[in-house]
């Protein structure tokens, strides 16, 4: 695997970032009740027709486990993927639950 050399400041910088797009930014309708903090950009593609949406995102912010990427053909923007990367995040951590809000409590990998 190779790695990319960024200086801790930076990382976090770019973290604290990406938390703040989930809690009061572009991707905050999506995520701003989920259980689990979610660190995740949103963008939009130019197209000569309809835009290109794009979304990305890993969980849990503080100890992550999960990354997805999401590109939607045509979607318009980059919040119309949100809800394609939350389902992903729901069935990886709440799989087999009825919905989201029968879910137990997130206990994290050791």
């Amino acid at each position: 695997m190779n790695t990319v050399k960024i200086s801790p400041e930076a990382l976090a910088a770019v973290k604290k970032g990406m938390l703040s797009v989930t809690v009061d930014g572009t991707g905050a309708s999506v995520f701003h009740d989920y259980p689990i903090k979610v660190g995740g950009k949103t963008g939009t593609s130019q197209n000569a027709g309809i835009d290109h949406s794009i979304f990305i995102a890993f969980a849990p912010f503080e100890n992550p486990e999960i990354a997805i990427a999401v590109v939607l053909e045509h979607g318009n923007s980059g919040y119309a993927a949100g809800s394609v990367v939350r389902a992903a995040m729901d069935a990886y951590f709440f799989s087999g639950e009825k919905s989201i809000d029968d879910a137990p409590a997130y206990t994290p990998l050791p």
